[in-house]
């Protein structure tokens, strides 16, 4: 919400948010900035999928936090995450290469480790994720203007 009370805008003050969790392993350091990455990291903390158009990203305080999950949970929870915002986005590379170094990781080829392939996820993940933002809010005001004009030339 912002200071004169409306909703649903794109501004710091509609889309920043207040949040405290309490755990054991919890990183106190870690400034969320959208609300969009809730729906994801409560799904995590549920165990259930994250919704199907979430362009959210792990709250990664909370997905390292070592007494709630473990290394292949984070990587499995990193993987679903960003394979979830990549079908909206369409191929990354950083997403791509994450999935040639999961998939080596599942097969026994290489000596990546699992912390190292998580945050490749994430780093992917949060990369769509602000493509995909700034799109959405980005409006052509040009074209708003003429749109306008032309609906009051259309007679019913």
């Amino acid at each position: 919400m912002n200071d004169s009370g409306s909703h649903g805008g794109s501004s710091p003050a509609e889309t920043e948010i207040s949040l405290t969790f309490v755990a054991n392993g919890c990183s106190s350091h870690q400034k969320v900035n959208l609300q969009v990455d809730l729906a994801p990291t409560l799904s995590v903390l549920m165990g259930i999928p994250p919704p199907t158009n979430s362009l959210g990203s792990l709250i990664e305080g909370i997905l390292f936090s070592e007494t709630l999950f473990t290394a292949e949970q984070r990587l499995y929870a990193s993987y679903v995450n960003a394979k979830t915002v990549a079908r909206q986005y369409g191929d990354d590379e950083l997403y791509l290469k994450s999935l040639k170094l999961y998939g080596d990781y599942l097969h026994g080829v290489g000596t990546v480790d699992e912390r190292r392939i998580t945050e490749s996820f994430l780093e992917a993940t949060e990369t769509m994720n602000r493509h995909l933002i700034k799109n959405l809010v980005t409006f052509d005001l040009y074209m708003m203007i003429i749109a306008i004009i032309l609906s009051f030339q259309v007679k019913l």
